[in-house]
């Protein structure tokens, strides 16, 4: 950040172009800066490269920043958070590693991981040329092993602020329909980073969301097997019905 001339203590971002005055005492302008970026569910490029696969720090720090200025029990929440974190990582890397046949599936597996397992391929199955249409769009053969697209994608499928479970079997249902195609280019080290991308989007801009929806727990009871089919009924047309969608794609590929 920068300090806006002929200002007292006014700084702003050059990437996000948020702009910071008023600080008080114990204020930071990196604490501040986070906490009135990510607090808010947005987005810095400045603060995401400075922290590349170090999301947890980031969410560290915003914790003590809304705890010290009394919008949350940081102590007790931290742990939960924490736990998250961990959760939503080794969750989307199993999901995407089984679905890939990278990795086998174990007798005692969570009921977090088969229900996505479950939900992830019968979303698939059924929807299975709308998602390859998507990834055609994207040119994936000219990226290289770059996946950034996947949070790119994500951002958009969320922009307009709702959050639900079936956005996020949405999410995680594309990101398997991506490992499938980068395993059978022969790319199978992208398939972690994929998983990476899809559970720091969702770790970083919704984690007070999936905190207060029972985490993983949550989608268990959501997707419960007597409701599969009506909650996934209009899953797909969420994905791919976004204003805005079919246009993303194509910037996405250029």
């Amino acid at each position: 950040m920068y300090h806006v001339p002929h200002t007292v203590d006014k700084h702003k971002c050059w990437t996000c172009k948020l702009e910071i005055d008023s600080f008080v005492e114990n204020d930071t302008l990196l604490g501040e800066h986070i906490y009135h970026v990510y607090n808010t569910g947005g987005h810095c490029r400045y603060l995401a490269d400075r922290y590349t696969n170090r999301e947890e720090e980031i969410m560290l720090i915003l914790g003590k920043e809304r705890y010290r200025k009394g919008t949350v029990a940081f102590p007790e929440t931290m742990e939960t958070c924490d736990a998250l974190d961990t959760d939503t990582r080794q969750l989307m890397t199993c999901v995407l590693g089984q679905y890939t046949g990278l990795l086998k599936r174990g007798w005692n597996e969570s009921k977090a991981l088969s229900t996505m397992s479950r939900v992830v391929g019968q979303l698939l199955e059924k929807h299975r040329y709308t998602y390859n249409g998507m990834i055609n769009t994207l040119y994936m053969d000219d990226r290289g092993d770059d996946v950034r697209f996947v949070s790119t994608l994500a951002h958009i499928i969320f922009r307009d602020g709702t959050v639900n479970w079936g956005r996020v079997a949405s999410l995680t249902s594309f990101g398997a329909a991506v490992c499938q195609y980068l395993k059978d280019e022969g790319r199978d080290n992208c398939v972690e980073a994929v998983g990476e991308e899809i559970s720091a989007y969702l770790v970083t801009h919704h984690k007070d969301w999936l905190v207060k929806h029972n985490s993983w727990n949550g989608f268990v009871e959501f997707f419960s097997v007597a409701e599969t089919e009506s909650r996934s009924r209009n899953i797909i047309a969420t994905l791919v019905g976004l204003a805005g969608i079919g246009a993303a794609m194509t910037l996405l590929a250029m």
